[in-house]
């Protein structure tokens, strides 16, 4: 029964993980509002006059449906997302790179994103998670291309795949 519990654990942490990520990426910087209808998630993204990025997230997960809504603002959105480019560049061509960005939900935590290189023929990429997690992913060349191709979209999609991206530390 552990098993079973750390299995759906992880589940519910990457679902978590995805809709986050998918709101922040979502956000559009300019004024007014955006919405964005996906598989099993809808998103609204709102700017306010001051460039605060709102993103309210629904999404079905296992084991019912969660509302989420994440606030950045106008400077700390533009680093979250020039950081999420320049992690999508490096992982399109596995150039080792580093970057820490603040986590959008905890204040204290700071996510520190690593491209390692190549690995045992695929690209190693980390990051750190809350209450010591760490999410480890190893992807193929044609993964790389889709990241390159699908931006950050394509990064949370395949992050959420347990054989391409494995959480330690629960």
């Amino acid at each position: 029964m552990q098993i079973h519990s750390q299995s759906i654990t992880k589940t519910l942490i990457l679902s978590f993980i995805f809709i986050i990520a998918n709101s922040i990426a979502r956000a559009d910087m300019s004024n007014g509002s955006s919405q964005n209808t996906g598989q099993n998630q809808q998103t609204t993204t709102v700017t306010d006059s001051a460039g605060n990025v709102t993103s309210a997230t629904k999404a079905s997960i296992p084991g019912g449906q969660v509302n989420i809504s994440v606030t950045q603002s106008k400077d700390a959105h533009a680093a979250s997302s020039k950081a999420s480019n320049e992690v999508n560049d490096a992982l399109s061509t596995c150039r080792p790179f580093q970057t820490s960005i603040p986590h959008p939900m905890m204040k204290d935590f700071t996510i520190k994103m690593q491209v390692h290189g190549i690995s045992d023929g695929k690209c190693k990429f980390t990051q750190t998670m809350p209450n010591n997690g760490l999410q480890t992913c190893s992807f193929t060349e044609q993964q790389r291309n889709e990241i390159k191709v699908g931006g950050s979209g394509a990064l949370q999609s395949l992050m959420q795949n347990e054989s391409v991206c494995k959480i330690t530390g629960y």
